[in-house]
């Protein structure tokens, strides 16, 4: 969870496990093309991820792409990295995938994209550094 200065929750996300029950080997298996689910210590999937940094935001930003964002992930990396955790998994909309490779992550799809509820969604590897911090020049697009 995230909190702002004054307490209130501005983001959240999950973090599991793949030797463990998790979403996307449920829910969302399609987004993993013919590839078996990952079942591994070493292979977390971070989900529920939600971030909105309405402190930062002005009348054009992009909350998805907001530097909160870009934070909790840094620290979704170091919490897995510190439990021997080497990937990331996260069922995404494509958009997110600019947003990552901007960011200067190393991120791929596990196969292609799958269009559920109107909606192009795919199954994202992120390989865990857990010296990885957002730099300020590392900035994801806004709307123009």
């Amino acid at each position: 969870m995230a909190r702002d200065p004054q307490g209130l929750i501005v983001g959240t996300s999950r973090l599991l496990p793949t030797h463990r029950p998790y979403l996307l080997a449920s829910v969302f298996p399609q987004l993993l093309g013919d590839l078996p689910a990952p079942c591994s210590p070493h292979i977390w999937e971070l989900s529920r991820f939600a971030a909105v940094d309405v402190a930062r935001l002005g009348p054009s930003e992009d909350p998805h792409g907001s530097s909160l964002a870009l934070d909790m992930l840094s620290v979704a990396m170091q919490a897995v990295a510190g439990h021997g955790g080497q990937r990331l998994i996260s069922v995404s909309p494509l958009g997110v995938e600019r947003i990552l490779r901007r960011a200067g992550l190393r991120a791929h799809r596990a196969a292609p994209p799958v269009l559920i509820d109107g909606t192009y969604l795919f199954a994202c590897y992120i390989d865990v550094d857990k010296a990885w911090r957002p730099r300020p020049d590392r900035c994801v697009d806004t709307p123009r």
